[in-house]
């Protein structure tokens, strides 16, 4: 899947098992924890790192991600993320 890091995107945390539905991106239904739920950001490449480095301590929780059409799944979003790290780390300088 051919994902733009730089286009918007929103993070919604649904329990485990839950449905995901396109009112689950809704801004009126709000859903603690964590806060704000749903969360809106600049960046697709930065929502999928708060989903995965974010503290998730006290709640079972999952993230799914909009951005554009596309909704991605918690895998996907790991899926994301590693290939996220492998760039980075193949952009590294080298000694």
């Amino acid at each position: 899947m051919k994902l733009e890091m730089l286009a918007s995107a929103v993070l919604v945390w649904l329990p485990k098992g839950e449905i995901l539905t396109i009112d689950s991106f809704n801004l009126t239904k709000v859903q603690p924890p964590p806060t704000p739920n749903p969360e809106p950001w600049w960046f697709l490449e930065d929502a999928v790192v708060h989903a995965l480095e974010v503290a998730r301590e006290g709640h079972t929780k999952v993230p799914w991600i909009k951005t554009g059409d596309t909704l991605l799944s918690p895998d996907e979003i790991l899926q994301a993320y590693s290939g996220l790290r492998a760039m980075k780390a193949f952009d590294a300088p080298r000694p």
